[in-house]
């Protein structure tokens, strides 16, 4: 029996990623250990010149660990093979570049002095509403958000199955597929500005129907990728802010973000016929 890859060979420190160990001699039973701790076995594929495995790393603490494969009394081991890493916040994920994507569009559609940085006061109880804190700069524009709810028709409900040319198939989980809701908040000097500044913003978020951005910015090849945008929730203004400040939000989601790829569930064998056995009536 042998142990001879790993892919991929870093993960996080909570576990969950799939992990796929190639070799030779692996049972339907085998058992693998990351370090000491034992993994979830999700399939195994035997043939006669290769044996693949698919694990789901168990959570474990950040380092360097030991992968061990034990089938059939046998036990062999890759030393120093997998690393365990906390999550790489400095590295710019698709959720980020969805938000830069966008914030850039609204430099571009709206006004340039646009940030994720916001200053608010809450009101307390009884006060009224949101409050929003003088700005260094007006006109101003604010992204919060996002808040997350899961997608209910972009969702994919049923699992993915992909041959791998080797007469097995893998089913996949559907990716988590959800909303992403923003808030947007507006802030001027003036009535005049800030009504201006709402009217270019409503039609902003009414009018742009997509937001796009390039699939990997590495590979343009590769095309662009978009998800569908539109209006959310109810547009507010307050024209007697503290300072003189006036002040509008209002709401807009985007749709069908993938917030979680699809993950393998398990390997099995594709079926090449498929025989239905007819079975005869007696009318007599």
């Amino acid at each position: 029996m042998k142990l001879v890859s790993v892919d991929p060979k870093v993960g996080s420190v909570a576990g969950g990623n799939v992990v796929l160990l190639q070799g030779d001699g692996f049972s339907e039973r085998a058992q693998v250990f990351f370090g000491e701790i034992p993994a979830r076995v999700l399939a195994v594929d035997s043939g006669e010149s290769h044996s693949r495995c698919y694990v789901q790393a168990p959570a474990h603490a950040a380092g360097t660990v030991d992968i061990c494969l034990e089938s059939n009394a046998n036990r062999v081991l890759l030393p120093q093979c997998y690393a365990y890493r906390r999550a790489a916040l400095a590295e710019e994920s698709e959720l980020t570049r969805l938000i830069r994507t966008l914030l850039r569009q609204l430099k571009h559609h709206l006004l340039e002095n646009v940030s994720m940085t916001v200053a608010v006061d809450y009101a307390g109880p009884g006060e009224g509403d949101l409050q929003t804190a003088a700005m260094a700069k007006l006109p101003a524009l604010v992204l919060t958000g996002p808040d997350i709810a899961t997608n209910r028709v972009y969702i994919t409900h049923e699992s993915l199955e992909l041959a791998d040319g080797r007469g097995s198939f893998m089913h996949y989980r559907p990716p988590s597929t959800v909303d992403l809701s923003f808030t947007l908040l507006g802030a001027a000097a003036s009535t005049v500005e800030l009504l201006n500044l709402l009217s270019a913003a409503s039609h902003f978020v009414r009018h742009q129907d997509w937001l796009t951005m390039p699939r990997d910015p590495a590979h343009p090849s590769l095309g662009e990728v978009r998800w569908e945008l539109d209006p959310w929730g109810e547009t507010r203004t307050q024209l007697e802010g503290p300072d003189g400040v006036r002040a509008f939000s209002c709401g807009f989601v985007v749709r069908g973000f993938d917030f979680e790829s699809a993950q393998p569930q398990g390997l099995h064998q594709a079926v090449d016929t498929v025989r239905i056995r007819a079975e005869g009536r007696n009318n007599g």
